[in-house]
């Protein structure tokens, strides 16, 4: 299967581009990337594997804005359902394709526009979403790991190690979680049978 991923973008993001002032500054069957002197737009697409396609949005490298953002982020930001549509996105092929290009262009005017004008606050935002979002994917990981290690304990009996495993996220953890914990404690301090 074979998509043509530039000659389809282009007249979508072309004009997109040309309204914030971006000039095209790179194609290929994989990338197409926009730029200015304070913003840069890229435009990804696999057309082999994943056939994934999606669009970040960054601030030029002089700038103190930071990190390119993908329009999943922005829509994140800005509380718009599209963001799950965005996220991880596939087109298999042509007419997929032009209805995914106009549909993330129409995002990008709608939601995106001030990030394309270089608005730094903006950019700050999306900085302090993506470190919040950061934190919270670590702390699901590590939750994750300490119940799995205490369901281990549970199982043989060995109430200090639920106690280990659980303590250091006791204000995270769900409420079975705690209980499971009180009971892990009062369990460890007392004498085990056959001692």
């Amino acid at each position: 299967m074979t998509v043509h991923f530039v000659d389809t973008d282009r007249p979508f993001f072309d004009a997109l581009a040309a309204r914030f002032g971006l000039k095209c500054t790179r194609f290929s069957d994989r990338e197409l990337r926009y730029e200015n002197s304070r913003v840069n737009m890229t435009v990804h697409f696999d057309p082999v594997r994943s056939f994934e396609l999606g669009v970040e949005i960054g601030a030029q490298a002089d700038s103190k804005a930071g990190p390119a953002f993908s329009l999943a982020e922005i829509l994140r930001l800005r509380k718009s359902p599209e963001s799950t549509y965005v996220d991880g996105l596939t087109v298999t092929n042509q007419q997929s394709l032009k209805r995914a290009l106009a549909r993330l262009t129409g995002l990008i005017e709608e939601f995106a526009a001030e990030l394309l004008s270089g608005d730094e606050a903006m950019f700050a935002e999306l900085a302090r979403q993506r470190e919040a979002e950061s934190v919270k994917y670590e702390l699901q990981i590590k939750l994750k790991r300490a119940t799995s290690d205490a369901n281990t304990a549970w199982q043989v009996g060995n109430f200090p190690a639920v106690v280990a495993a659980l303590s250091p996220l006791e204000n995270s953890l769900s409420d079975a979680e705690k209980k499971r914990l009180a009971i892990a404690r009062k369990r460890a301090i007392l004498p085990q049978r056959g001692q």
